[in-house]
């Protein structure tokens, strides 16, 4: 069958992110260059323990999946998704799945909530982020939807600390997040 051209594609190894990254040379927001604008779409891994390991050691494992703008090529990213936590301890430990936003460093990780409980994701849902980048310090929207159980919010994040926005990548990632102490948080299964 028919080849896909990767001519101009640059592979990259990382410790910790599985995925694809568009980038651009920019330094600083360009309202004709900078990405703005990432959509994606993906069904909720189902979490489960690594292979090889006995389904009652050991654990948690994590996994979150999610796209973004900025955060391949310099210090910040805007970003939204959902994450898979699987605590295998003793057999029938908790599943947590949930959605969330991120504007790394001004924010990590913001468990979104409904009430004062964190809005349901299953896994398997089919799941929507929309990120939306505008130029430096301007405040970042991210939209976030759970389609299979119909919840969404548009969020903004309003600049804190870090180098503001570039506008150059925008990526969709599957990560295995950090951290635990200095390291990396253990990956899920999520096949």
């Amino acid at each position: 069958g028919p080849k896909a051209d990767v001519s101009g594609t640059s592979f990259y190894t990382s410790g910790n992110w599985s995925g694809i990254a568009n980038t651009n040379h920019n330094t600083s927001w360009n309202t004709k260059t900078s990405f703005d604008e990432v959509v994606s779409y993906w069904n909720v891994p189902v979490p489960n323990h690594p292979f090889g390991n006995l389904p009652c050691s050991e654990g948690p494992w994590f996994e979150v999946t999610w796209n973004g703008i900025d955060g391949f090529n310099n210090g910040d990213v805007v970003q939204g998704g959902s994450a898979d936590y699987w605590d295998g301890g003793g057999c029938g430990g908790p599943v947590q799945t949930y959605g969330w936003v991120e504007w790394f460093p001004s924010y990590s990780i913001l468990g979104i909530t409904c009430g004062n409980n964190l809005c349901p994701v299953g896994a398997g849902d089919d799941f929507e982020a929309v990120t939306f980048g505008a130029p430096g310090t301007s405040e970042q929207f991210v939209f976030v939807e759970d389609i299979t159980q119909q919840w969404s919010g548009t969020f903004g994040l309003t600049y804190q600390t870090g180098p503001g926005l570039v506008g150059s990548s925008a990526e969709y990632i599957v990560e295995r997040p950090c951290c635990n102490g200095s390291n990396l948080f253990p990956l899920a299964n999520y096949i």
